[in-house]
């Protein structure tokens, strides 16, 4: 649907893929404190302290965090806390994404008249060109320094952590290096960190919710183990330490990934595959995804949710440990995709979502509505999405 969009193939290009390997892989733990710098200068702001139980619908204000946490990577601190540039971004991916769905769902010959008739397509180029505007003077500020005083660029480089703007004006050849270009491609790594990061943030806090007397004791004391009961800094070895921590997570994309089905691609060309067969130009090709990780030839008991599965088998000296961790991936967990073509940002994704969760659980205890159970998601297609409006009933936190 990229080409009715215009988050196309084009909207990426290799200088988009070094860049976020870059800064989101080889460089990660220089993300770190920028991150949890503003996602805690962020939650302060979104939430406040809730003395009794209090129903908080939680998904916008998520989605407002991490929105300004994604923007403190990807444009830097000049904007991070501009509120146009949170808002823009996010309106101009809520708008792709109900197209996409409009689209997706309705004959090919339909879909011409969804564009005319819907306004979603004006929309999103009326986004795109508030975020050109806002954008645009830092991209040549850059590129000016990039190409006419580079002892000026080298000093940038140094003197702050990259930003995927810097990644993108350092990685970007002469031909790719227009503001318009290298706008759309900041708006595509926005797009693709914020929203997932949100839909799985959301899940972890529904199953949180839900299970809030049985998973919270274990996860603050192993927090509370590794940081100390008042954190005043984190690292990314503390991060790696948490395995309960790491473990939930991966349980909770295991029930509720982004997609029901994994690695989604279409052929462009005829590819012959070894076995002899060849697949056909235009076939879209994918991997039953959550079949798969709720099989039980995968896992035990695949069917129950068990928060601390993963940080039992990694702990299980026979357990082949490829593969347990939330960011990687093998044939029971590829809500990641897998192999070479694994999504590049799922060590950033995995990083902002554990913070989000220490942050949390720091602060905040939960529990679900009266007589509720863990609300269903919304499956449409092969999507499946946290139900944004449900209610989540919040208590500053109670100590001893």
């Amino acid at each position: 649907m990229g080409s009715w969009t215009t988050f196309d193939y084009s909207i990426f290009g290799r200088s988009t893929i070094d860049a976020v390997r870059s800064q989101y892989v080889t460089k990660l733990d220089q993300q770190l404190q920028p991150t949890s710098d503003e996602l805690s200068h962020a939650f302060d702001e979104t939430f406040t302290r809730y003395h009794d139980w209090t129903p908080v619908t939680v998904q916008p204000k998520i989605l407002e965090i991490l929105g300004r946490v994604v923007a403190r990577t990807v444009a830097g601190p000049e904007l991070c806390r501009d509120p146009c540039w949170v808002n823009d971004n996010l309106g101009y991916a809520q708008n792709v994404f109900i197209l996409a769905v409009a689209l997706k769902f309705a004959p090919s010959f339909i879909r011409p008249l969804i564009i005319v008739l819907t306004p979603y397509i004006y929309r999103i180029h009326r986004y795109r060109r508030k975020i050109s505007r806002n954008i645009s003077p830092h991209i040549a500020k850059r590129l000016h320094w990039r190409d006419h005083q580079p002892e000026v660029w080298a000093a940038h480089l140094k003197a702050v952590p990259m930003c995927t703007l810097d990644y993108l004006v350092k990685t970007s050849p002469p031909e790719e290096s227009s503001l318009n270009t290298i706008s759309r491609r900041l708006t595509a790594v926005s797009l693709g960190a914020t929203h997932t990061t949100t839909n799985h943030v959301t899940n972890c806090i529904y199953d949180l919710a839900a299970g809030f007397e049985s998973y919270a004791p274990p996860l603050r004391a192993e927090i509370e183990e590794i940081l100390g009961p008042h954190p005043v800094s984190i690292t990314k070895e503390d991060l790696s330490r948490m395995w309960k921590l790491d473990s939930f997570m991966k349980e909770v994309q295991r029930f509720y990934p982004p997609s029901k089905l994994s690695t989604n691609r279409k052929i462009m060309k005829p590819f012959k595959l070894s076995s002899g067969e060849t697949i056909p130009q235009g076939t879209h090709i994918s991997f039953a995804g959550v079949p798969m990780s709720l099989d039980n030839r995968q896992f035990e008991n695949a069917m129950t949710f068990d928060p601390f599965r993963f940080e039992r088998l990694r702990k299980f000296p026979r357990t082949d440990h490829s593969g347990l961790e939330f960011s990687s991936t093998y044939e029971g967990t590829m809500h990641f995709g897998h192999g070479n073509q694994s999504c590049p940002g799922r060590f950033m994704a995995s990083m902002m979502s554990k913070l989000f969760i220490i942050e949390l659980l720091h602060k905040y205890d939960l529990k679900l509505l009266e007589g509720e159970q863990r609300p269903s998601n919304i499956v449409m297609g092969d999507m499946d999405l946290p139900n944004p409006k449900y209610k989540i009933l919040f208590r500053s936190r109670q100590t001893a």
